[in-house]
């Protein structure tokens, strides 16, 4: 028969039988595997990562290139290495440049706009030698003979008319501007194919090549001209029939294409090119090819190319560099924190996440701050957002992670930016500096504003520092301002990420601690409700806890929250522990119960504690308390009520008498551990008690600091004798505020009810009687339970 009704499908097993020893070591490893596994995938992604992002990006896929001809309107590009024309490689690039992307050379000819303005002159003088407004057909005749431009006889007809010959021969000339202006081509295809793959060049021919005319407006003759002149630019001069006609047959004779492509001048181009190329030459690494705002000669396009041909060619090169920059940069880290901060981080994907997050997002905030206008690009590599860096990993872990983590981010962000470090400076004084008032204590989210006013005030005070020393009175006015600003775009992004962060990595973070730690807490609200009594233990655990914490150094706030929540597994079943028995039928509940099962009673509760703290969605950090506060520890009250209730034959395993652990990993579960043990041990001795000695409370922390020593539960948590020394101290120290001297006030009839105060007493007795005490409060002691059942079972021991 089941114990309880709700337990028909649990199994019960031992935590010290094969079977569950087995089933842990399998477990462990299999999480070990993954866990490896998935951080060397999550590192290798973060490391390819970081390599991409130092590749130079904007320089490989910039689509604005400068054109001969044309004005350069970006950066100024500048020789990334000493180029020489000894230099074979870049002479291939050149020839390879020259081969491929020779420009197609399209001259314009200016003697076919002039022949045609002659043409118009000749007609002129031809319809001004007849001074006549009735023309006959002679005249008509005389004129087409004279201009020989092919006219129709309608067209001298109209012409000869005095009133329309002025209206036409100036819109005619109006038109010659225009299209010439545009420019005609026979084969314009060609041109705007060579247009497209951006290799077309016109020039004007004469000394002077330098023309005005766009490749994208030259039209095509003479379907494009006419049917352009005819359909649109005429009809928008005439409205009447005549004078259209007539102007449409004058564009046709004198309209021709004055664009052309020319073979002679494209193969002089190449050959420029490459004299250019084997000539010789040196430009030293960082001068100026071109600088904005200048007009781009044939020679510097040629270079700019070449540059980009070989910032292509050397990416491999590049690649393999940075590679090796960042990996030696990552054993560095990695190295660091194995030997010297081992307990702080894990090797999880989730640690490699965690970490990488905050870098990669301050490694994208100057370039976005860029696009977005509010930075100019020559400020961009101050604008890397370092103090955001040192606030979370100052809240996340601990000051030398963090302070580790602040220098890495700088270096990276240096080796990605092309071994640029003028920025450190305003990286390493804010980062460094803003992890001191957060490790000091910063338990209100509105505090950390503070901070980005510290990150502010002194990337102000270090810009200054810089433009005076190089002997400049004012700094520039747009880095004042990003400066300026730095501060508070650390704590919005700390204040975007932490959330983030807390909800999707499910790390622990001071503000969660306090919301967590509330009385309003639901959980604590039920274990309250449902086991007043273990809600008052783990308020006075809490504070017993604390103090240690405080002594030590230790996170108060994670011992406060794990004092907290550590027995609120005690809820499904309260009455199966003695601070919640309340009736003589209660205390005796485990008396109808064997010894074993009692003892699964017990340790129920921390495994229903586990599955309550996650249900609820507790910290990881926080759930470890439940378990490691008990450890391995032996429930010694029934074990030996089961050896002395056992029959002959009958062998007890004390293992099935022991939590299931594990034992203490942390400073701050050790701590808890121990307060817990002292708690209920004083609790129970000390309850009834009106006179309590110092030495029975130095005693009594050290019987249970001991049998925690002697049970080796403290043996796989980073604690020192040192520090147990300190928090026996501090245990004594906070036992003996909370059994301060009480008086007991008399009643109306002037008694006092129990005759004399509540009181501890340290030097008030003479050696003698200080020795016969001393050798009763020992034995008193000894006959004490101190185990961690020792206020579970005090009151059964009638039984």
């Amino acid at each position: 028969m089941m114990l309880f009704p709700e337990d028909e499908k649990r199994e019960y097993i031992s935590p010290g039988s094969d079977r569950s020893e087995e089933a842990r070591i399998e477990t462990e490893k299999a999480l070990r595997r993954y866990s490896t596994v998935t951080g060397c995938i999550a590192l290798i992604l973060v490391f390819a990562l970081f390599v991409f992002l130092s590749l130079p990006l904007r320089d490989l896929f910039n689509q604005n290139f400068p054109k001969a001809g044309t004005m350069w309107n970006g950066e100024d590009i500048v020789a990334p290495i000493n180029m020489k024309s000894s230099d074979m490689s870049l002479i291939g690039l050149g020839r390879k440049y020259v081969e491929d992307n020779n420009d197609k050379v399209f001259v314009v000819n200016p003697d076919v706009k002039q022949r045609a303005l002659d043409d118009l002159s000749k007609l002129e003088q031809a319809l001004n030698s007849f001074d006549t407004n009735q023309p006959t057909i002679d005249c008509v005749k005389l004129v087409r003979e004279k201009a020989n431009l092919g006219l129709l006889p309608e067209t001298c007809q109209t012409l000869l008319d005095n009133n329309e010959r002025i209206t036409v021969l100036m819109t005619v000339r109006k038109m010659v501007d225009d299209f010439y202006a545009r420019g005609m081509m026979g084969d314009v295809f060609l041109l705007r194919a060579a247009s497209n793959a951006n290799r077309a060049r016109l020039i004007t021919s004469g000394n002077d090549h330098s023309t005005t005319m766009s490749v994208k407006n030259v039209l095509g003759y003479p379907g494009e001209t006419f049917g352009l002149m005819s359909n649109v630019w005429l009809r928008d001069h005439f409205p009447g029939n005549n004078s259209f006609d007539a102007c449409a047959d004058v564009g046709r004779q004198v309209l021709n294409k004055n664009v052309s492509f020319s073979a002679e001048e494209t193969e002089r181009l190449k050959n420029n090119l490459m004299n250019a190329i084997n000539a010789e030459y040196t430009i030293p690494e960082g001068s100026v090819i071109l600088r904005s705002g200048a007009y781009v000669t044939p020679e510097q396009e040629m270079m700019a190319q070449i540059i980009r041909e070989y910032r292509w060619h050397s990416l491999f090169l590049r690649i393999v560099g940075d590679s090796l920059c960042v990996l030696l940069l990552f054993i560095w880290l990695l190295t660091h924190l194995r030997f010297y901060h081992p307990i702080g981080m894990n090797f999880s994907w989730r640690t490699i996440t965690l970490v990488a997050l905050p870098l990669i997002v301050a490694c994208l905030v100057p370039p976005a701050l860029v696009l977005s206008g509010l930075c100019n690009p020559e400020n961009e590599i101050y604008c890397f957002p370092c103090g955001m860096i040192g606030m979370i990993f100052a809240l996340l872990y601990h000051g030398r992670i963090s302070s580790l983590m602040v220098i890495f981010s700088c270096i990276l962000y240096g080796i990605i930016n092309g071994m640029e470090f003028e920025f450190l400076p305003f990286a390493l004084a804010p980062g460094l500096c803003v992890i001191m008032p957060i490790l000091r204590g910063i338990t209100e989210r509105s505090k950390m504003l503070n901070c980005g006013v510290l990150i502010s005030i002194i990337n102000i005070i270090v810009l200054f520092a810089i433009t005076w020393l190089n002997g400049v009175l004012m700094p520039d006015l747009n880095l004042l301002i990003v400066i300026s600003l730095s501060g508070f775009i650390s704590y919005g992004l700390t204040m975007m990420l932490l959330p983030f962060i807390e909800v999707v990595f499910r790390v622990t973070t001071p503000w969660r601690l306090w919301e967590i730690t509330s009385l309003y807490h639901p959980i604590i609200k039920e274990l309250e409700a449902a086991a007043p009594g273990s809600f008052q233990h783990v308020q006075d655990v809490a504070k017993l806890a604390e103090s240690g914490a405080e002594a030590l150094g230790a996170d108060i706030l994670l011992v406060r929250a794990g004092a907290f929540f550590h027995d609120i597994g005690k809820k499904n079943r309260p009455k199966y522990f003695t601070e919640n028995q309340s009736t003589e039928e209660e205390r005796h509940l485990h008396g109808h119960l064997a010894p074993v099962f009692s003892a699964q009673v017990i340790k129920q509760h921390v495994l229903d504690g586990i599955r309550i703290a996650k249900e609820s969605g507790l910290p990881r950090s926080v759930v470890n308390f439940i378990p490691e506060h008990h450890g391995t520890s032996l429930i010694s009250y029934f074990y030996m009520k089961a050896q002395k209730e056992k029959s002959d034959n009958q062998v007890i395993s004390e293992l099935d008498f022991r939590y299931p652990g594990p034992r203490p990993q942390t400073l701050e579960t050790a701590i808890v551990m121990l307060a817990d043990s002292v708690e209920a041990a004083a609790t129970a001795k000390f309850k009834n008690k009106n006179r309590i000695f110092y030495g029975d409370l130095r005693k009594l922390v050290n019987a249970i600091v001991n049998t925690k020593l002697d049970d080796h539960q403290l043996d796989e948590c980073p604690i020192t004798l040192k520090q147990i020394s300190i928090l026996r101290d501090s245990f004594v120290k906070t036992l003996q505020s909370r059994y301060h001297s009480r008086i007991d006030y008399p009643t109306t009839d002037g008694k006092v009810p129990n005759g004399k105060n509540n009181e501890i007493v340290l030097r008030d007795e003479p050696i003698k009687d200080a020795q016969t005490r001393l050798e009763a409060a020992a034995k008193e002691a000894d006959s004490v339970d101190v185990s961690e059942t020792g206020r579970h079972a005090n009151d059964d021991k009638s039984q």
